[in-house]
């Protein structure tokens, strides 16, 4: 048998782990090999000093066993609320930083509110009340869009003739 597979008999046997049959085979085999006999009594011997050393380890701690309770300050809770609160705010000028708009974008929309609000403004003025004339043709041009884009609307024309309206229109913007 090897030195391993005899020390782990010697711990079981000193334990009192061991049934009788085997106790019986192991005494046999040492009694055969004599110089196996050495390597169980210094396992025997190291097992008994390190039961006795645990044993009076665990007698002298019995006596003096201190149980620490968990200090909790009455400022934690509120130190937690204060964390949640700092990360939702993190993360929401986060977010709104992320979805801003960007100045054009602002310019775009606002531009479009104005030229939405001066077509619904279109009827404001009540024209038939000016009677005929110059000043009724003036306002009532004035009021609707420019006579190129309202030809545009009206003419179902092609791309090129758009084209060519809006270069001639171009010089005076």
């Amino acid at each position: 048998m090897k030195r391993e597979a005899i020390e782990r008999l010697a711990v079981d046997l000193s334990a009192g782990q061991l049934n009788e049959d085997i106790q019986a085979l192991l005494s046999e085999y040492i009694a055969e090999h004599p110089e196996t006999n050495q390597w169980l009594v210094n396992m025997q011997e190291i097992y008994k000093t390190t039961e006795s050393a645990i044993i009076s380890k665990i007698e002298t701690d019995s006596t003096t066993v201190k149980v620490q309770i968990p200090h909790f300050s009455k400022w934690q809770p509120i130190a937690r609320w204060v964390a949640v609160i700092t990360l939702a705010v993190f993360i929401g000028v986060s977010v709104g930083r992320w979805s801003k708009k960007t100045v054009l974008e602002t310019r775009k929309e606002f531009t479009k509110v104005f030229t939405s609000q001066a077509q619904t403004n279109k009827y404001v003025f009540n024209i038939d009340n000016l009677g005929e004339g110059f000043w009724k043709d003036k306002i009532t041009a004035m009021l609707n869009t420019s006579p190129a884009k309202m030809q545009e609307s009206s003419n179902n024309s092609s791309l090129l003739e758009k084209y060519k309206q809006y270069i001639k229109e171009k010089h005076y913007e």
